[in-house]
């Protein structure tokens, strides 16, 4: 068996990596540095098509019978995920520093809140989607199997967040939406369920629930 599928596996995780550490520490205003790693991977999802890496038919509508499928999924990963942030900030009680800069992000008015859901579909969503689903997943998936990769991948996706506090219900949207996309054959339903995951989050902090 060729070792170049595993190769291209550790070099799409290796990549992914590197730019959003590297993206996290351009020196950004806060308020738009959290928008910074989803903006590079986008840019890295656009290289990626136009290098043939990544199809366009990969976001095709999901179908009629791929409802069931994501509805479920929204619902589990916005109940789990919520549910686990909760108990992590309930528990493990993060420094007031950490809880200072995640006030300073939370939408104060209806229109920031729409904004921050407009960032969420448009950049946030779809570039993490295109990239630790589409590539990473699929990279791992070609090498050792769907229940390996989705674990991995989920692993990688959780802790390229760079916050310890968030890991545990980063990993359960990776699953979720990881699931989605293999059950479904296409991102657009990992996609889907990672916004609305995101947005109930935004609602839910503006909210202060």
């Amino acid at each position: 068996m060729s070792d170049r599928p595993l190769h291209e596996a550790a070099l799409a995780v290796l990549s992914v990596v590197a730019v959003v550490i590297l993206s996290s520490y351009l020196p950004i205003q806060e308020s738009i540095r959290v928008y910074t790693p989803s903006l590079a991977l986008l840019a890295l999802t656009a290289i990626l098509h136009l290098t043939g890496r990544l199809s366009t038919s990969m976001y095709r509508p999901p179908g009629r019978a791929s409802v069931p499928m994501i509805a479920s999924s929204v619902v589990g990963v916005v109940v789990t995920a919520q549910f686990t942030s909760y108990l992590v900030f309930q528990f493990l009680s993060p420094p007031e520093t950490y809880l200072d800069s995640l006030r300073r992000l939370i939408p104060t008015t209806p229109q920031s809140l729409l904004l921050s859901a407009v960032m969420m579909w448009l950049v946030v969503a779809p570039a993490e989607e295109s990239i630790f689903r589409g590539l990473v997943f699929g990279s791992l998936r070609a090498v050792m199997g769907f229940g390996k990769a989705l674990a991995l991948s989920s692993a990688v996706f959780a802790l390229a967040h760079l916050d310890p506090w968030r890991i545990p219900p980063t990993l359960l949207v990776g699953l979720f939406t990881g699931l989605a996309y293999h059950r479904t054959g296409t991102l657009s339903s990992a996609i889907i369920v990672h916004g609305v995951n995101n947005t109930a989050s935004l609602i839910l902090s503006y909210l202060n629930l």
